[in-house]
């Protein structure tokens, strides 16, 4: 059996970037001045970069995408390069980060802390 193509499995998202003019005081807003969206998460990117260089390689994805604004944009990008979706699941869980004590402003830091905390006994 030949085989022949690329399948790519792994986080499938969306970047959500806003743009400011300036970084705000504590307790201030600011204006979002730009906001754009983007593919994120390796396998994917590295699905849409080789199948926008037209390599000629069947392009397959596997992986799971929610059923919201951000999967509908992911699956239409598949549709749009030809990457084949057969292998990625849809769900509406919605799982997100929740920190005791956080003020909603994040930093690399606040990241960097997450992974380093022991898990609940």
């Amino acid at each position: 059996m030949e085989r022949k193509g690329i399948i790519a499995a792994g986080n499938m998202l969306v970047d959500h970037v806003h743009q400011i003019g300036q970084w705000p005081e504590r307790g201030w807003l600011v204006e979002i001045v730009h906001s754009e969206r983007a593919t994120g998460g390796a396998p994917l990117n590295v699905l849409l970069t080789l199948a926008k260089m037209h390599a000629g390689l069947p392009l397959q994805a596997v992986g799971l995408i929610g059923e919201d604004n951000d999967g509908d944009y992911i699956t239409a990008m598949f549709d749009q390069y030809h990457i084949n979706r057969q292998l990625v699941q849809r769900t509406s869980s919605a799982p997100h980060l929740d920190d005791p004590g956080d003020d909603r402003r994040r930093r690399p830091a606040h990241f960097l802390s997450l992974s380093r905390r022991q898990p609940p006994a």
